[in-house]
């Protein structure tokens, strides 16, 4: 065998060992969602020392999550009805002018995908800061969230508080 048999052989070993490991190394759509809700989650947090710039890059990052429209149906927020990206980041800057600090956190119980293109996570929701001059609050929902992939990306389309029947 001459040397271009061998190296097209041993290139040939590699393709063939190395290509099963390749979808562990992508991520998965669950992931991509996951990173999606922490992204959201993190974004969506006011720290103590928190900067009108900062905050600005915070807002215009979020508007790139959601889909428009939007749907919110939160009782506990008062909310039920769609919103555009623009709306959501008005009522957080609305939220962020009333606390000194805020953080936000999912927890993913499970996610579904009904098809290639839409996903529905089951998610425990918590909002935990400071209102400005006045008390520390915690919340905590269960929350689906929603999301489409358009242009590859998964945007939220939609929070439903899940609500317990009395």
């Amino acid at each position: 065998m001459n040397r271009k048999t061998i190296s097209l052989l041993l290139i040939l070993l590699v393709v063939v060992g190395v290509a099963p490991l390749v979808p562990k190394w992508l991520p998965s759509e669950e992931k991509r969602i996951r990173k999606r809700c922490q992204s959201l989650a993190k974004w969506g947090t006011k720290g103590k020392d928190s900067g009108v710039i900062a905050l600005a890059n915070q807002v215009q990052k979020l508007e790139s999550l959601f889909a428009d429209p939007c749907r919110l149906d939160v009782p506990a927020f008062r909310r039920s009805r769609d919103y555009s990206p623009d709306e959501i980041t008005a009522m957080l800057l609305r939220f962020w002018n009333e606390v000194s600090h805020a953080s936000a956190d999912f927890q993913i119980h499970g996610i579904e995908f009904p098809d290639e293109s839409r996903a529905e996570a089951l998610t425990a929701f918590s909002l935990r800061g400071h209102v400005i001059g006045g008390e520390a609050f915690a919340e905590h929902h269960a929350i689906i969230v929603r999301l489409e992939k358009t242009g590859g990306d998964w945007l939220f389309t939609g929070f439903e508080e899940v609500v317990a029947e009395k």
